[in-house]
């Protein structure tokens, strides 16, 4: 329901920024809000990834290091949802700019204009595909890691002893590779997303250094 009502915002949003500068502008901050919850993410994988290797290191509190673990994978799903919420607000916004867009490709008169303008129309839709590809690729990768995680956490609730996290050492190796892996390509995605952003909205000027600040103080 509240990825549903999201979305139902960013249309809203959507539709009432009625220039095309605007509604490109609308498309571009979804992707800065998506852009910088991925950029969070590493770090939420990287620290179920850590606190699992603890309660698998010799000697430890398990009883601490599993209440850790379980609060940090708990952590984690509910940042891939804000995640997955935001990005259904990008395809949203995706699907009211480019709609509008072809709305008003079709006033242009110049058919050099015209031609133009679609080509620069199917370029983006072109790097807006490029970008869900490599965001379900993602997914793909993280939906199966995700679930071992929660697997492993369910399995060790009912076996915390020395040789309960023996028995599952593979599983754990498993999970820390995969972490590394899921991590380097959401931070490729992310600078993707950062050079699209870019790309569709218009340009502002540079904030002034400090100095010039302060003496119009």
């Amino acid at each position: 329901m509240k990825c549903h009502f999201a979305v139902l915002l960013s249309v809203i949003a959507a539709g009432c920024a009625t220039s095309g500068v605007d509604q490109a502008e609308t498309a571009a901050q979804s992707m800065r809000s998506l852009k910088k919850a991925l950029e969070d993410a590493p770090t939420k994988i990287e620290s179920v990834s850590t606190s699992l290797q603890s309660v698998a290191k010799e000697g430890t509190d398990m009883k601490a290091a599993f209440t850790t673990f379980s609060g940090d994978v708990d952590a984690l799903g509910s940042h891939r949802d804000h995640v997955r919420s935001l990005r259904s607000d990008v395809e949203a916004n995706k699907a009211t700019f480019t709609s509008a867009w072809e709305q008003r490709l079709a006033t242009i008169k110049d058919a050099d204009l015209r031609k133009r303008a679609a080509d620069r129309r199917d370029a983006v839709l072109t790097k807006f595909a490029d970008l869900a590809k490599n965001a379900d690729s993602i997914k793909a990768e993280f939906d199966p890691w995700f679930q071992s995680v929660v697997d492993v956490r369910g399995y060790l609730e009912n076996d915390l002893n020395p040789s309960g996290v023996a028995s599952v050492k593979d599983k754990i190796k498993d999970i820390t590779r995969g972490s590394e892996t899921i991590k380097g390509n959401i931070t490729k995605l992310v600078a993707r997303l950062d050079e699209m952003g870019a790309a569709i909205a218009a340009a502002k000027p540079p904030a002034p250094p400090p100095e010039e600040t302060k003496e119009k103080k």
